[in-house]
């Protein structure tokens, strides 16, 4: 039988009821040995004003295997981390990254991408960034 979505949070609650879940221990720890020392940073800094926030998210859309490098899920906010090696070094790797933000939109996630280079020169500037975002978050919510 159909079922008509008449809300955001509809849907949200409909997508999490068949997304896969995430990945085990082992999928998570075979995982960390790739996060790069960028992404280490960022983490560590948004872990201590977030302490919910999650890292290598998997399963946040369902039929999807795209996994987000920080998620704040109270907020709807993706943070990810673009190095050289795997988001700019080749076209290809660029489109993907579009294509996975375009997907999280449209899921209800804002996403925010910064560079590595970005975050290993002033990681206290790009988290002021992500305060902004956040209260901008917060005030739509009122």
């Amino acid at each position: 039988m159909p079922v008509r979505i008449k809300s955001l949070g509809q849907l949200r609650r409909l997508l999490k009821g068949v997304a896969p879940r995430g990945g085990g221990k082992s999928s998570r720890r075979r995982r960390t040995s790739t996060i790069s020392e960028p992404q280490r940073r960022l983490w560590e800094a948004v872990k201590s004003r977030y302490p919910n926030a999650e890292q290598d998210k998997r399963g946040l859309i369902a039929g999807r295997r795209y996994i987000a490098d920080i998620l704040i899920a109270e907020y709807g906010l993706v943070i990810e981390v673009d190095g050289w090696e795997f988001h700019g070094k080749y076209k290809s790797g660029f489109q993907r990254d579009r294509e996975k933000d375009r997907a999280f939109m449209i899921a209800g996630y804002r996403i925010c991408r910064f560079s590595a280079g970005e975050i290993l020169r002033d990681v206290e500037g790009v988290l002021e960034t992500l305060e902004q975002v956040i209260g901008k978050i917060r005030d739509e919510k009122k």
